[in-house]
């Protein structure tokens, strides 16, 4: 994480004064390429997470740690007396004869599939992430 916020310290000390159209657009270009490395710090500066991502594609054993609650649960109102929101999707490792996979939930007690059953023996889980065919277009190049 050290390179990503040393990249993101150099990347900040690049905006121009805009005189330009291109100014402008190098300055957007500058302030996304800020949000993405952003959001790659935000997913976890603990050593576990990114040695877990690097090693083992992103999955994290459940006796290394548990999901966080910002990993699994997002709040949509900010009543802390009653809290409404939702439960992220996560993929889940299981083991029955063998290891098996599926998208399910944790709730800070229990993981539990998509109808809300509880999954025994979890192993590991990430956070599910949606396909995105600009990633697939990346690794061609």
């Amino acid at each position: 994480m050290q390179e990503l916020e040393i990249v993101r310290e150099k990347i900040q000390n690049k905006y121009r004064v805009v005189k330009t159209d291109e100014d402008l657009g190098w300055n957007r270009a500058i302030y996304l390429c800020t949000n993405i490395i952003n959001a790659h710090l935000s997913r976890g500066n603990t050593p576990e997470f990114t040695r877990s991502s690097r090693d083992n594609d992103g999955w994290i054993p459940v006796d290394e740690r548990l999901p966080e609650k910002n990993e699994y649960f997002v709040e949509t109102s900010s009543d802390k007396d009653f809290p409404n929101g939702y439960y992220k999707r996560l993929e889940v490792a299981y083991m029955t004869d063998i290891i098996e996979y599926v998208h399910g939930y944790y709730d800070g007690y229990k993981w539990m599939d998509k109808y809300l059953d509880t999954i025994e023996n979890v192993v590991a889980w990430r956070i599910h992430e949606p396909y995105r065919p600009e990633r697939s277009n990346d690794a061609k190049e």
